[in-house]
């Protein structure tokens, strides 16, 4: 009997799922960074995420690459918004989109032979500095390891140079 009064004068409170939270507040803030909706949200910064690759996942939300700001749409923004370069990609960089919503369901996977192709590339466009692995990746938002990879595959090969051992830089070569 005693419970029963204190249930009775009790509030109730409904808990709403974090990636509706996630969903309105983006809704509300288009173009917006993951860490900014974890503030506007009042959530933590690994629920958001979460929440924004779920929504992802089910073509609600787009998000852009961070050479571009690194933003988050609601799925009806355009895929050059963002703050951080002013919707320019930096010279020897390839377009990528980064959702499966975005390319029609399917991931831009590189064929054999291409990222190699692409890490010689862009050395050659930035001949006058030498370049380790982690800017590269960067560049062309690729894996580390795999840049790592082809930048070992074109020093054995003669068309690169190893111009420092810690940390390693790479040249190309004359």
């Amino acid at each position: 009997m005693n419970n029963a009064r204190k249930s009775a004068g009790a509030r109730v409170t409904r808990v709403r799922p974090a990636g509706d939270i996630v969903a309105e507040t983006l809704a509300g803030h288009p173009d917006r960074t993951a860490a900014e909706l974890t503030q506007l949200a009042g959530l933590g910064g690994s629920t958001v995420a979460k929440a924004l690759a779920t929504l992802e996942k089910a073509g609600r939300a787009r998000r852009h690459a961070p050479d571009l700001g690194g933003s988050h749409t609601d799925g009806r923004g355009s895929a050059d918004a963002g703050s951080g370069s002013g919707g320019r990609r930096p010279e020897g960089v390839p377009a990528r989109t980064t959702t499966k919503a975005a390319t029609g369901g399917r991931r831009d996977r590189l064929g054999k032979g291409e990222l190699t192709t692409l890490v010689l590339e862009y050395l050659v466009a930035h001949s006058d500095v030498d370049l380790g692995p982690t800017a590269i990746s960067r560049a062309l938002q690729r894996s580390q390891g795999a840049v790592a990879n082809c930048l070992t595959k074109l020093t054995a090969s003669g068309d690169l140079v190893q111009t420092c051992e810690q940390p390693r830089r790479y040249r190309v070569t004359s």
